[in-house]
């Protein structure tokens, strides 16, 4: 069974985000490709292995918590975003 991942912005310290993420903005994944939204190389640095196992329906020990979600944070260490992953079965 194959997911798609969604990556919401839940927070975003420091003064901004190089990027341009704001809270709210979205990011949708779907096998290898970003259909919604943009990602940026810190974020994908970051995220890539949540979104690989999420992908193919891993259980990760800490998304009994979270609902199903997981949560990563970009490394930029001035202005770090929180990014909420979760994902939706693709039929």
């Amino acid at each position: 069974m194959e997911y798609k991942v969604i990556a919401t912005v839940k927070e975003v310290k420091g003064n901004r985000c190089n990027a341009g993420y704001k809270v709210g903005d979205t990011i949708e994944i779907e096998g290898v490709f970003v259909t919604k939204g943009r990602l940026c190389l810190a974020a994908l640095a970051a995220i890539y292995p949540q979104i690989m196992a999420m992908r193919f329906g891993s259980e990760l020990p800490w998304m009994k918590r979270l609902d199903g979600k997981t949560l990563a944070v970009c490394p930029d260490g001035e202005n770090p975003v929180t990014f909420e992953l979760s994902r939706q079965r693709l039929t």
